[in-house]
Order: structure tokens, then sequence, then C-alpha cells
């Protein structure tokens, strides 16, 4: 939390340059875990959904979209994060009031007994897995179709009550940005199998998509996940930070007021929060289409 962010601070311009992606390792393995559970940045999920399923066998593995907490102190710079560990069946949670991390967390009762080092096996296997693949790609796995998909559900879902603000617009601009994308992970995929097959030794190519992804990331990643943005640090449990595009959250809350000082306030800073994310997703479009220009 407070070292993190620290450490983003002081090292901002090593971390924008090169930067891949944050692997969070917290209360791996918990006495009585049975299945996986990650967080995760949508553009790294099928990444790390396929180390897990070459390795977990035929243990369950359930995914959901990182939001910003302590842990999170990378989102603002735009560097997605990974954090995975064993995790409790619905049923075991029930039994101990959604005690997520034993009922035992933070508290005396926290011995060394309460880690299964069996299953730490399968955590320390993951977790090099992680490291290795996102270290030794040629070309980083990342892909950003469904990062779209998620910009374009969210500003759906936000639409119809915002009539004042211009969502129609941003929606369109989200389109754009996922056929973009699409092609650019065409191209991604033909480069990896070429580097894969040895067809080239020249990282050129390579070099061009992963600043591409990188870029994109730093652009999308505070959007997705921030309500302050990239040089703010939002507080720690602040509701809208569970929700895509926090920026955004108070859209409901504007569809239902009257007419009226409140109203006219807060449609001025929602128009204005569109226009960032509208403008991003511009950029972001004409980013992989230059990038797609230099490879060919």
């Amino acid at each position: 939390m407070f070292g993190s962010s620290w450490f983003v601070d002081r090292n901002w311009d090593r971390l924008r340059e090169h930067a891949v992606a944050y692997l969070q390792i917290d209360q791996p393995a918990c006495a009585g875990t049975s299945r996986w559970s990650s967080a995760s940045n949508v553009e790294l999920k099928r990444f790390h959904q396929s180390a897990e399923r070459r390795l977990l066998g035929n243990r369950p593995f359930a995914w959901r979209r990182a939001v910003k907490n302590g842990d999170a102190s990378f989102f603002g710079l735009g560097v997605p994060m990974l954090a995975a560990q064993g995790a409790f069946t619905e049923e075991e949670l029930k039994k101990t009031a959604l005690a997520n991390l034993g009922w035992w967390h933070h508290s005396i009762e926290n011995t060394i007994d309460k880690l299964d080092f069996e299953f730490m096996a399968d955590h320390l296997r993951l977790y090099a897995a992680y490291l290795w693949d996102l270290c030794t790609a040629v070309v980083l796995p990342f892909e950003y179709v469904s990062v779209a998909d998620a910009f374009i559900e969210r500003l759906d879902e936000l639409k119809a009550g915002a009539d004042g603000i211009g969502l129609a617009g941003a929606v369109d601009n989200a389109r754009a940005f996922k056929a973009a994308a699409e092609k650019l992970e065409a191209v991604a995929q033909t480069w990896r199998q070429r580097y894969a097959a040895s067809e080239s030794a020249d990282e050129a190519a390579a070099d061009r998509l992963n600043t591409c992804m990188k870029r994109l990331s730093r652009t999308l990643v505070p959007l997705a996940s921030t309500s302050k943005g990239t040089y703010g640090h939002d507080p720690y449990g602040y509701t809208p930070q569970g929700s895509m595009i926090p920026t955004l959250y108070d859209v409901p809350r504007y569809a239902k007021l009257g007419d009226g000082e409140e109203r006219w306030m807060l449609e001025t800073q929602l128009v204005r929060d569109r226009n960032r994310i509208a403008d991003a997703l511009i950029d972001c479009r004409r980013l992989i289409e230059g990038t797609l220009r230099d490879l060919h």
C-alpha cells in the first residue's frame, strides 16, 4: 500500500517506459482452500488462464476483474496487475461469515498450521509460469479485444439514463477501438507464431507491438479502474473503484435527479469525464492504426 505507492511515485520514469505487469502474491495456500481464484486486468486474462489450464489439472478456477484496492498502486501508472491464489468455495465462505482469507486472518491464530504446503507447490508452479511467460515472451501475451468489450458493455449499460452526457458517441468510439484491437490481435498472433517457429530473429516487429501494448495499458487501465486518474491516488475503499470506469459511477444518480443546481453540476463533471474517455479511446485506436502501418 504505502510502500508500493512510494515505489511507483519515485520510479515513475523507469516503470512508465519498461513495466509490463504487476504480480501480487498475498496469502497463498490458506489451509482449507480448494479452488484457484484470480483477479486481473482484462488484457491479462487469456494469458494467465492458459497457464492455469495447463497446470491446475482438474482443480476449478475462477476469475474476476481486478479493482483498485490497497495493493493496486500501479493502476494510475497504467500497469496491469494479476493476483491469484487458492480460495474457499462459496459453501465454505458461508460457514465463516465470508472470511475469504480464513477465520484466523489478522489474529493470533494465524499460525503455521494455517498453511497448506501441498497446495503451496501448485502456487509456486503457477507463479513461476506467470513470470516466465511474461519475461520470455517475444511478443507480450496481452489482448485488447476483451478490454474493448468491457468498455462497450459498461458504456452501453450507462447510456440509457445519460441523454445529456453523450455516451452514445463514446460507445461508437469504443466500437471503433474494438475493430482496431481485433486487427492488432491478428497481427500479434501472426508474429507470435513466426517467432515460435524461429522464422525471424529480428525482434523489431516485437518491439513495435510491445510498445503499442504497453501504451494501450498506460491509457486504458487508469480509465477502467481509477477515479483520480494517472496522477492521483484513489482513497482506500472508495465505492466507485469497484465499477468499470469509476468516473462514470454517478451516471445512475444523475438520471434520477430533478432539474436544478445539483444536476447541472454533476452533468458538467460527467460530460468532462465522458470526453476524457472518448478521447482516450480515439487515441488508442489511432495508436493501433499507426503501429499496424509501421509493420506493413
